[in-house]
């Protein structure tokens, strides 16, 4: 499967949780988030499902309600946006990082490699 595919498919489910923590935190102590449909904060009703996409939605009705045309927080796009980031480097397929940081272990073999060249030298 190509790179792409696998970035754009964590930005998705990144953006995903990142819109649901944001739900969690805002309704933690007045609603109860997890058995309750998606709604609009202000005139209360229920966002169909083409209003939940992550991003998308937030950008195709220009930030506003659809059916209030209430002004919806920056901050909703800024968490979908960052939580969709804070995914990218996540590799499904290889169980580790897309960006791989150098182990120890890697930087203990090729010291070792380093060492056995000079000592031949």
């Amino acid at each position: 499967m190509s790179k792409f595919y696998i970035y754009l498919f964590n930005f998705i489910i990144g953006s995903i949780i990142g819109s649901h923590l944001l739900v969690v935190v805002q309704r933690f102590e007045t609603e109860n988030f997890i058995s309750s449909t998606s709604h609009c904060d202000s005139c209360k009703i229920p966002l169909t499902l083409l209003n939940q996409i992550p991003i998308f939605s937030f950008i195709k009705y220009k930030g506003h309600c659809f059916f209030c045309k209430t002004t919806i927080p920056i901050e909703t796009f800024y968490c979908e946006f960052l939580g969709g980031i804070a995914f990218l480097p996540l590799n499904p397929y290889t169980d580790c990082l897309l960006y791989p940081s150098p182990s120890p272990r890697d930087t203990h073999k090729k010291n070792q490699e380093l060492n056995t060249y000079h000592h031949h030298v």
